[in-house]
Protein backbone atom coordinates (compact mmCIF):
# COMPACT_ATOMS: atom_id res chain seq x y z
CA UNK A 1 0.00 0.00 0.00
CA UNK A 2 1.91 3.37 -1.17
CA UNK A 3 0.70 6.31 1.29
CA UNK A 4 0.17 9.40 -0.09
CA UNK A 5 1.38 12.59 1.65
CA UNK A 6 1.22 12.41 5.28
CA UNK A 7 1.75 15.64 6.98
CA UNK A 8 1.83 15.48 10.77
CA UNK A 9 3.83 18.26 12.34
CA UNK A 10 4.14 19.60 15.59
CA UNK A 11 0.96 21.44 16.57
CA UNK A 12 -0.91 21.02 13.01
CA UNK A 13 -3.90 18.52 13.10
CA UNK A 14 -4.05 16.18 9.65
CA UNK A 15 -8.22 16.07 9.01
CA UNK A 16 -7.22 13.75 5.99
CA UNK A 17 -4.85 11.21 4.41
CA UNK A 18 -4.67 9.55 1.13
CA UNK A 19 -3.26 6.74 -0.46
CA UNK A 20 -3.51 4.52 -3.34
CA UNK A 21 -5.04 0.70 -3.32
CA UNK A 22 -3.82 -0.56 -6.56
CA UNK A 23 -4.97 1.73 -9.41
CA UNK A 24 -7.98 3.38 -7.32
CA UNK A 25 -7.67 6.61 -4.79
CA UNK A 26 -8.80 6.53 -1.35
CA UNK A 27 -9.54 9.11 1.46
CA UNK A 28 -9.44 8.98 5.17
CA UNK A 29 -11.29 11.77 6.75
CA UNK A 30 -11.17 12.44 10.21
CA UNK A 31 -12.45 16.03 10.50
CA UNK A 32 -15.98 15.68 12.16
CA UNK A 33 -17.86 18.49 10.40
CA UNK A 34 -16.63 17.08 6.95
CA UNK A 35 -18.04 13.63 8.04
CA UNK A 36 -21.07 15.16 8.89
CA UNK A 37 -21.47 16.80 5.53
CA UNK A 38 -20.69 13.24 4.14
CA UNK A 39 -22.72 11.28 6.16
CA UNK A 40 -26.07 13.27 7.48
CA UNK A 41 -26.19 16.00 4.75
CA UNK A 42 -25.04 15.01 1.57
CA UNK A 43 -25.82 11.01 2.33
CA UNK A 44 -27.56 10.72 -0.89
CA UNK A 45 -24.07 11.47 -3.01
CA UNK A 46 -21.84 9.28 -0.87
CA UNK A 47 -24.05 6.07 0.31
CA UNK A 48 -22.02 3.30 -1.92
CA UNK A 49 -19.17 1.39 -0.50
CA UNK A 50 -16.62 -0.56 -2.46
CA UNK A 51 -16.92 -4.02 -3.03
CA UNK A 52 -13.17 -5.65 -2.42
CA UNK A 53 -12.44 -8.76 -4.67
CA UNK A 54 -13.20 -11.41 -2.27
CA UNK A 55 -16.20 -9.49 -1.44
CA UNK A 56 -17.60 -10.08 -4.70
CA UNK A 57 -16.62 -12.89 -6.03
CA UNK A 58 -17.25 -15.33 -3.22
CA UNK A 59 -20.85 -15.02 -2.69
CA UNK A 60 -21.83 -12.72 -5.79
CA UNK A 61 -24.11 -9.35 -5.27
CA UNK A 62 -27.19 -11.55 -4.03
CA UNK A 63 -24.65 -12.46 -0.45
CA UNK A 64 -23.75 -9.17 -0.08
CA UNK A 65 -24.92 -8.01 3.56
CA UNK A 66 -25.87 -4.72 4.07
CA UNK A 67 -22.66 -3.00 5.35
CA UNK A 68 -21.15 -3.68 1.76
CA UNK A 69 -24.46 -3.25 0.20
CA UNK A 70 -24.97 -0.34 -2.46
CA UNK A 71 -27.51 1.57 -4.06
CA UNK A 72 -31.25 -0.07 -4.39
CA UNK A 73 -30.38 -3.19 -2.65
CA UNK A 74 -28.82 -1.26 0.03
CA UNK A 75 -32.08 1.04 0.21
CA UNK A 76 -34.22 -2.53 0.78
CA UNK A 77 -31.72 -4.13 3.56
CA UNK A 78 -31.89 -0.80 5.36
CA UNK A 79 -36.13 -0.73 5.29
CA UNK A 80 -36.27 -4.04 6.88
CA UNK A 81 -33.73 -3.71 8.97
CA UNK A 82 -34.98 -0.39 10.27
CA UNK A 83 -37.78 -1.07 12.68
CA UNK A 84 -35.41 -3.75 14.54
CA UNK A 85 -33.11 -1.06 15.13
CA UNK A 86 -35.62 1.77 16.70
CA UNK A 87 -35.25 3.87 19.85
CA UNK A 88 -38.54 1.47 21.22
CA UNK A 89 -36.74 -2.00 20.30
CA UNK A 90 -33.19 -1.00 21.80
CA UNK A 91 -34.63 0.12 24.92
CA UNK A 92 -36.55 -2.82 25.59
CA UNK A 93 -35.08 -5.88 27.76
CA UNK A 94 -34.12 -8.32 25.24
CA UNK A 95 -33.57 -11.44 27.42
CA UNK A 96 -37.06 -10.50 29.70
CA UNK A 97 -38.36 -11.24 26.04
CA UNK A 98 -37.46 -14.37 25.43
CA UNK A 99 -37.09 -16.42 28.98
Amino acid sequence: MLLGVIAIFVGIIVWAVWFMEGGIPVLVVSDLEMLNDILIKKFNCFHARKLTYVDFHEGGLKRIHMFLANGLRWKRLRSVSAPAFSTVRLKQELVNNHL
